[in-house]
């Protein structure tokens, strides 16, 4: 027959594993980028700041996930440039320069980060779950 202690020890480990602290969702993992929610730049805003990096126009924007950072990668097609386009990248959340690539016309999803040749790790908001 169970003692006294046991059952004061079950009615603790019970409550322990009904906390709210306890059925809560996992912290998130190191690598993982904020939700989209996160964002504390407009889009307008980050192509402001991309435009004082790289003058130009904007040939197109979105905001996505890359490195563990949420961002606004921004394409601009540079003032004078015969050809090419570049690719700013703005943190949404400080605002700061991230990246600046030369962007392929032709390559959008398989990008290369042609500083250093590896595949980018990039996910599009829109594809993603919102929080």
């Amino acid at each position: 027959m169970p003692t006294t202690r046991t059952w004061i020890f079950a009615i603790v480990v019970a409550a322990a594993c009904t906390h709210p602290r306890a059925t809560t969702q996992p912290a998130a993992r190191a690598g993982d980028a904020p939700p989209p929610s996160a964002a504390k730049l407009t889009d307008a805003e980050a192509r402001t700041i991309a435009l004082a990096n790289t003058p130009g126009e904007v040939k197109a924007s979105e905001l996505e996930r890359e490195h563990g950072h949420l961002i606004y990668s921004i394409e601009i097609i540079p003032t004078g440039a015969d050809h090419g386009i570049k690719e700013v990248n703005v943190d949404a959340i400080d605002g700061s320069i991230v990246g600046v690539e030369d962007e392929d016309d032709d390559d959008h999803d398989g990008d290369v980060d042609e500083g250093h040749g590896d595949h980018r790790d990039t996910d599009d908001v829109d594809d993603l779950d919102r929080d």
